[in-house]
């Protein structure tokens, strides 16, 4: 089975329940919805939502609630419940519950076991045909996190895997994707990279041949040079890192990084010095600034409205007058 998104998912889902599937290729899809709708990469994500993604999901629960206006012929019987038209009352829950903003321990512990229960967090374990993972690193609704997730699961259990990071995923690149890459609408199989890989994979599991060189277990699209950058395993994450444990089997997996504080020596401490002609006034030294920083004076004369990019003549710091005239010690 090939298919992104949703139907990336629903082969995970049918090769949970049946062992006819051979081969599997899931695009762009979630490894557990409860992360995917409001990620929390700051705790153990388990028992705390994070940032609500509002817009995706009242523009897919706006979708599925208009149904009924854009096809006058839907079954009555597919009606949802809890107050939604085409939703289940549990699905319909969620999405109040987070828009609300308020999550009450209860509630909020309901809303997450249901979407865990329905992503494939909750049976990859039951998965056991060869997959194919591949993840769009243009993706603000099912991002990078995911497809480790459920790679890694996949790998733990000794389920044949590998991933690919390709350039497009669901925030751009799906109808116009980068030169070389996977063009669903054009079929490009043949002449892609991540075309290759998904044919090599089907030769491989699907045909039975098993001479058939399945590339290597990570990939990822590069858009500073040409080609794939290829590695035996997805590289480790530099410096400390935290995990949103989104997936029970990742809940020692570094899951994203914060590069590592880097300690700033104190400045010395300088005396204050006696201004030249002004006896008993006296200042501190001016503070130490970073490289290529303009002093605020500056900044405003080479930008502000009334700068324009003007230099005042005779001022080498570039002050207009009336900026000469404000500093405190002009």
């Amino acid at each position: 089975m090939i298919g992104g998104s949703y139907g990336g998912t629903v082969q995970l889902a049918t090769a949970a329940n049946d062992r006819r599937l051979d081969a599997l290729v899931p695009l762009i899809t979630w490894n557990d919805l409860a992360y995917s709708l409001d990620p929390n990469n700051a705790t153990d994500g388990r028992a705390v939502p994070g940032a609500y993604k509002y817009q995706w999901t009242s523009g897919f629960f706006l979708m599925g609630e208009a149904q009924g206006l854009l096809n006058p012929g839907l079954d009555l019987s597919r009606a949802g419940g809890g107050g939604c038209l085409h939703f289940v009352s549990e699905a319909c829950g969620t999405t109040r519950l987070l828009a609300s903003g308020r999550y009450p321990a209860g509630r909020t512990a309901e809303m997450l076991a249901y979407a865990r229960s329905v992503s494939p967090v909750s049976y990859l374990h039951k998965v056991k045909a060869p997959t194919l993972i591949v993840q769009g690193q243009a993706d603000t609704l099912f991002n990078l996190n995911e497809a480790e997730a459920t790679y890694k699961a996949l790998k733990a259990q000794g389920t044949e895997t590998r991933m690919i990071w390709q350039s497009w995923g669901h925030s751009g690149g799906l109808t116009d994707p980068a030169a070389g890459e996977l063009d669903l609408a054009r079929g490009n199989l043949e002449t892609s990279y991540v075309g290759r890989r998904i044919l090599a994979w089907f030769d491989r599991y699907l045909h039975g041949r098993k001479g058939t060189d399945t590339g290597p277990a990570f990939a990822y699209y590069r858009d500073w040079r040409s080609g794939y950058g290829t590695a035996a395993a997805r590289p480790p994450c530099r410096g400390r890192c935290t995990s949103p444990a989104t997936a029970s089997s990742s809940t020692t997996a570094p899951r994203s990084c914060a590069r590592p504080r880097v300690p700033q020596p104190p400045l010395p401490h300088q005396p204050l010095r006696e201004l030249p002609g002004r006896p008993g006034r006296s200042a501190r030294p001016p503070a130490r600034r970073r490289p290529g920083h303009l002093p605020r004076l500056v900044h405003r004369a080479a930008q502000g409205p009334r700068g324009r990019g003007r230099r005042a003549e005779g001022d080498p710091e570039g002050r207009l007058p009336e900026d000469r005239a404000r500093t405190p010690l002009g």
